[in-house]
């Protein structure tokens, strides 16, 4: 995978995890914080790392072997809209996963 669909991949899934992190606070459940570091390699293995692999080396023109068809995958993570910042620097991407847990970008 290049570079940078690995980098896309990595961020949209710590970004996930600092979502669910921030759910779990909310209801004082406590957990051990963990870096982006240690976390990098559980979240490509999770289910949603997984699917966001295949769609970027999808993407990228290789064979699509996660499931039946890249669509599975597509489905799983849903719409992908891409959005202007408000300082208009950078496109917000929110992926569907992501749009469930909403509310931050970082």
């Amino acid at each position: 995978m290049t570079p940078k669909h690995q980098q896309l991949v990595d961020d949209l899934l710590w970004r996930v995890h600092l979502r669910t992190e921030e759910l779990i606070t909310g209801i004082s459940f406590r957990t051990q914080p963990r870096t982006r570091e240690q976390m990098t390699e559980p979240l490509r293995n999770s289910l949603l790392g997984r699917h966001l692999t295949a769609i970027a080396l999808y993407a990228e023109g290789y064979p699509y072997s996660f499931e039946q068809d890249v669509r599975a995958s597509a489905a799983y993570v849903g719409p992908i809209p891409a959005q202007i910042s408000p300082d208009g620097a950078r496109p917000v991407i929110q992926c569907g996963a992501a749009a469930l847990l909403s509310g931050r970008t970082t």
